[in-house]
């Protein structure tokens, strides 16, 4: 019997910033981070803006007109993800940021971006950190890991680069750089000593000659990292031994008091605010100096006073990013984000993520990585914060059964998680063993995953021999088994994956015996499968990665491109299994790549991470509809770690080396019937130039979008349950405004509906 479902809308939902659709607060196509935001490094005060860093790679900017804060990346237009240094030039209005690399950005003052990448695709030998930025009126004095480099600001160039001027002309590092007060004079902070040149248009500042190293007998030691000029003094500082100042041709200790944790000293107006361990010093001259101390002075980094004469504090450890008024009120800004940037695997079950901060090395050793896991629901993040009792969190799995969370730990076994209680499995209270063959606290459980009946099975790997049981189930009701698989390569397992017809595949590390073993405990049967013909024919036999798509088709990842099993029902009974290599453009698919992940979105189209960026294949894999890549979007890195999908929002999250974003994807779960129909952005506003959303269709349901007066201007196919339209005709003009009308038909005609889409140009 054929159905008919009708619902009109118009008008609706207009996304904006801050406002949420299902989970998600991104329109189709965009991107956002997911960067932890817990450990600040860094800041500048720029009028009514403040920049701050925190832990490596995550940037926020508070706007003080409202006191909000919110992050800052390659998605508003930066270049670079490794920040080194942030500062404001008040002659210029300029701020500069520093990347690792040495590329640099400017913000100019209108809030444009311009990207100087001079430095970055200079050939230098070594690291290119910036260490400290300098300021003279235009001019930007950059110490960094290869010398000592001047940009003109006003021209965007570098006017001069000092990299050979230690002794006999040798590189040297800089750690920090300052004029003195008639600017006749450049001191440099060095891994040689504190130098120090006369500044005068007949003196050549890359001749080494010309440049002076201080020394024991000058009255101050070698190992100054600070150098600032305050009210006519030049005041060096040293990790070690102190702060010292220049007078009478001579350097003299001062009385300043000083910690071991001293690493950056910030002139701001006519202050010195040094950062150290355990508190904040702010110098007034020689004589007069202030200490804050205890929380959240825990180690601060950085400060500066902004117009008003507020304290702007970025500390290490635990005391955050705050702002202390003139009256001593204490002000917070916090980002709600993960416990770090390690985000090894990532998982989704319904609306809820689970990444795992654990990991493993390039051999399969232990990271030794603090226990840890992080949850991202309703647009929140909640950590575990270190777990003691457990260490390096690689899987999570989830059983809908019981309602609890399992993670593998690669040293203390598995952790079950229900409402904020943990109970840890290990060989001291399971059938579990130890790598020995004992029942020793220490178990290298690699993967953990739960079956369609709600029972837990488990990987213990690095056994004593092929004979220990790799393969453990503990059932919904308590009860244990465990599953020898008498194959030598099984002593060293690393994944497991549970198909629609319940077979285990269980994928072995490369190197300690390669390939995949598939087992059905049932019949007790098992198989080796690498890249033997008639044995599995995988492309390698170092065996990456295991996905199982919608239509049952294992797509396996190895060292050297993919391979395809369709036969997957029978390939515990077939003499023989061969995997097919999908060709594209001539050659077999991504065979020159390492396969890291591969993701199956609601459209069955597959999502495969690499160690050169991120690939969105057709669903038979022979069309590239995306491949993102550091260079072309706003990805962390190029190395995809593990890829994850929000189904009922096509919120596509991609764990890389660098840490975690989400972009959001066209493609979404899709049902038999149409279900909860929303259209986004609508009406779509004047100027919108992404892409308009279709959501809740039925799978793969047909989309034709007319005129009011019915003439077909698109149609398309929905990718799962999600179909999109650039807001064009065929001849690829804009639509003008009007009305139009969404006619969706599933696949098998029994299933339909009619919506309206407003169009406001």
């Amino acid at each position: 019997m054929k159905s008919r479902f009708i619902l009109l809308i118009f008008p609706c939902l207009l996304l904006q910033a801050g406002t949420s659709f299902a989970q998600s607060t991104i329109p189709l196509g965009s991107w956002r981070t997911h960067l932890p935001y817990n450990f600040w490094t860094g800041l500048t005060v720029t009028g009514d803006k403040i920049y701050a860093t925190a832990n490596q790679r995550s940037l926020a900017v508070i706007d003080q007109t409202d006191n909000s804060i919110s992050p800052l990346s390659k998605i508003n237009g930066l270049t670079g993800v490794d920040y080194t240094r942030i500062k404001f030039n008040e002659f210029t209005g300029q701020t500069l940021i520093t990347y690792a690399d040495a590329n640099i950005d400017i913000i100019e003052k209108d809030g444009s971006i311009y990207n100087l990448s001079e430095l970055k695709n200079k050939f230098i030998v070594g690291s290119k950190v910036v260490n400290h930025i300098n300021f003279s009126n235009e001019f930007a004095y950059l110490s960094t890991d290869f010398g000592l480099i001047v940009i003109n600001l006003k021209k965007k160039e570098v006017k001069e680069s000092y990299t050979n001027i230690g002794p006999n002309g040798s590189t040297l590092k800089v750690y920090a750089s300052s004029l003195n007060k008639n600017k006749d004079s450049l001191y440099a902070a060095t891994d040689k000593g504190l130098m120090v040149a006369h500044v005068s248009t007949s003196i050549n500042l890359l001749d080494y000659s010309n440049w002076y190293i201080f020394q024991t007998q000058d009255g101050i030691p070698s190992s100054i990292r600070t150098i600032n000029y305050l009210n006519d003094i030049m005041i060096a500082g040293s990790p070690n031994d102190g702060f010292y100042y220049y007078a009478n041709q001579q350097w003299q200790k001062s009385n300043l008091p000083y910690s071991s944790g001293l690493t950056t000293v910030n002139l701001s107006g006519s202050k010195l605010l040094c950062g150290m361990d355990d508190y904040l010093l702010i110098v007034e001259n020689l004589g007069s100096y202030e200490l804050k101390s205890g929380s959240p002075f825990n180690w601060p980094k950085e400060a500066s006073f902004d117009q008003a004469g507020n304290l702007w504090v970025a500390d290490q450890q635990g005391g955050g990013l705050f702002k202390v008024s003139t009256n001593n009120n204490i002000q917070y800004f916090e980002i709600n984000s993960p416990l770090n940037e390690n985000s090894f695997k990532v998982d989704t079950y319904g609306d809820k993520l689970v990444v795992c901060g654990g990991g493993y090395g390039p051999t399969y050793g232990k990271a030794d990585q603090s226990g840890q896991y992080s949850i991202f629901e309703n647009n929140s993040w909640t950590n575990s914060g270190n777990l003691s009792n457990s260490s390096d969190i690689i899987h999570s799995t989830y059983n809908p059964y019981n309602g609890k969370l399992y993670f593998a730990s690669y040293g203390q076994g598995i952790l079950e998680v229900k409402n904020n209680q943990t109970i840890i499995y290990n060989p001291t209270n399971t059938p579990l063993i130890d790598p020995g063959g004992g029942h020793g606290s220490f178990v290298l459980t690699s993967d953990a995953k739960v079956d369609r009946d709600g029972t837990l099975w488990i990987l213990n790997s690095f056994l004593p021999s092929s004979t220990s049981p790799a393969l453990h189930s503990l059932s919904k009701d308590s009860v244990w088994k465990n599953y020898p698989i008498t194959l030598d390569n099984i002593r060293f397992n690393i994944d497991l994956l549970i198909d629609s017809r319940n077979q285990k595949w269980i994928r072995v590390i490369p190197g300690r015996g390669d390939g995949i073993i598939v087992f059905n405990e049932k019949t007790n049967v098992k198989r080796s499968l690498d890249n033997t013909p008639g044995k599995g024919n995988l492309p390698q036999k170092e065996v990456t990665c295991m996905a199982e798509d919608k239509k049952g088709d294992m797509w396996i990842g190895t060292k050297g491109g993919v391979g395809i099993i369709y036969n997957v029902s029978s390939v515990l009974t077939s003499p023989t299994v061969d995997a097919v290599k999908p060709i594209y453009e001539g050659y077999p698919l991504l065979y020159q790549d390492n396969i890291k992940c591969i993701t199956v979105d609601g459209g069955n189209r597959k999502w495969i991470g690499t160690e050169n960026g991120l690939w969105l294949l057709s669903e038979t894999g022979l069309e590239v509809i995306h491949h993102f890549t550091v260079d072309n979007s706003p990805l962390l890195s190029n190395i995809i770690n593990d890829v994850a999908i929000m189904q009922s929002t096509g919120e596509v999250f991609i764990a890389t080396s660098k840490g975690l974003i989400s972009f959001r994807g066209e493609s979404t779960e899709g049902t038999d019937k149409f279900q909860d129909i929303k259209i986004f952005p609508n009406p779509v506003p004047p100027g919108f130039t992404g892409t308009v959303g279709i959501s809740g269709l039925a799978q793969d349901a047909n989309v034709k979008i007319t005129d009011i007066y019915g003439n077909l201007i698109f149609q398309t196919k929905a990718a799962g349950g999600t179909a999109t339209w650039n807001g064009r005709n065929y001849n690829g003009k804009k639509a003008e405004t009007g009305t139009y009308l969404v006619f969706s038909s599933s696949e098998n005609g029994e299933e339909s509906m009619v919506a309206k889409i407003a169009v406001i140009e």
